[in-house]
């Protein structure tokens, strides 16, 4: 399988100082908000979500995908600051969420603080778009988008690794991670092929909370690259043990129509606090937990849950994520993109496009139009 330049982008050097050079750009920022939906969102959620967890944050960012004007207004405090760099991430720049978003903000801003466009930066394809032309004619800052990488599958380049390295994540070993699959063959592929062969199902779970977001993203570029042609199967992420309470009944006794892909971790951050030793007048269940860690409790609940779906006779793959390092997080990024391009090849897809999505799309601009009649 040849691999696209989303994932060769890894190793391209030029490209990773020029992601370098933007950040120092925003160094004068204490916050950054970025604004997008979708894959112009996930990939940079996953990173901001994963360097907070891990406790590698050096500054404030956070992801806004709402549209909603009560939520917008709410954040109205942040976005007014000096110190709040603005960051809308559109790659067409036709995306009405994020035009919407940007309109809102540009008209709270722009009749009180003249040096706004200052603080307001735009990533989106180097043609003509209308997000491009805001920007522009306002004289923010405009930061090109490659043109051959789309939305979901652009987390390696600025789209994900600008907020990033915002927060203090290392770029630097997060693209090493990625490169390093490129050297390797894969595994993961002939497995999860293998287990899916008549089931209609994959459920990615992990006892790790920093790593849900990498799930859901997971998750879309699963979706929105392999339903087509009435063809792939359905995809949901899970964390435990929430899920235990709410899904494992069923994925115990109902259809045996489900994989279970376990993302692991070796360790989680919260290891240090241990529950105080418990005496011996203490009740059973507390006995249980007399000098447990965080990790402790959660690595039983997930080795019982797993060894509980396996003897029920469900197909069980541990997907190992290793220690919480930027470059496992890269590793991780670049071998799902792979086993989704396998899948893809596998299955005759097209795993770039979105036909589904962009008939919405143009349901929706159809109904806008129509209000203006």
């Amino acid at each position: 399988m040849e691999k696209p330049v989303s994932l060769t982008i890894c190793a391209d050097h030029a490209y990773i100082e020029a992601i370098q050079t933007a950040v120092r750009s925003l160094n004068r920022f204490q916050t950054l908000l970025v604004f997008g939906t979708g894959g112009s969102a996930l990939g940079a959620r996953v990173c901001l979500d994963y360097a907070s967890y891990v406790g590698t944050v050096a500054k404030r960012a956070r992801v806004i995908e709402s549209v909603d004007v009560a939520c917008l207004g709410a954040l109205r405090p942040e976005i007014e600051a000096a110190d709040t760099a603005l960051f809308f991430v559109s790659k067409s720049g036709e995306t009405l969420e994020t035009l919407f978003q940007f309109l809102w903000v540009q008209t709270l801003l722009a009749g009180g603080d003249t040096g706004y466009a200052d603080r307001c930066f735009v990533l989106t394809e180097n043609k003509p778009s209308s997000l491009r032309a805001l920007a522009v004619a306002s004289g923010m800052t405009v930061f090109d988008h490659h043109l051959e990488i789309g939305g979901r599958y652009s987390v390696f380049s600025n789209v994900g690794m600008i907020p990033a390295g915002f927060v203090g994540l290392d770029v630097s070993e997060v693209m090493r991670g990625g490169a390093e699959v490129l050297m390797q063959s894969d595994t993961l592929f002939p497995t999860i092929a293998r287990a899916l062969t008549g089931k209609t199902h994959l459920a990615i779970l992990t006892y790790c909370e920093g790593l849900t977001p990498l799930l859901h993203w997971f998750a879309q570029l699963w979706a929105e690259s392999l339903g087509k042609n009435g063809k792939g199967c359905s995809v949901s992420a899970w964390t435990g043990p929430v899920f235990q309470h709410s899904q494992l009944q069923r994925w115990m006794d109902g259809p045996n129509d489900t994989v279970f892909l376990v993302v692991r971790t070796q360790a989680t951050p919260s290891d240090s606090w241990r529950a105080p030793v418990q005496s011996a007048q203490a009740t059973p269940t507390q006995q249980l937990l007399s000098g447990a860690s965080s990790h402790d409790l959660l690595d039983a609940l997930e080795n019982s849950t797993t060894e509980s779906l396996r003897a029920a006779g469900r197909d069980v793959i541990d997907y190992d994520f290793g220690d919480l390092r930027a470059r496992n997080l890269g590793r991780s990024f670049a071998e799902f993109m792979v086993l989704v391009l396998r899948v893809a090849e596998h299955l005759q897809v097209n795993p770039f496009d979105q036909p589904g999505v962009e008939d919405g799309k143009l349901r929706a601009k159809q109904k806008l139009r129509d209000r203006l009649k």
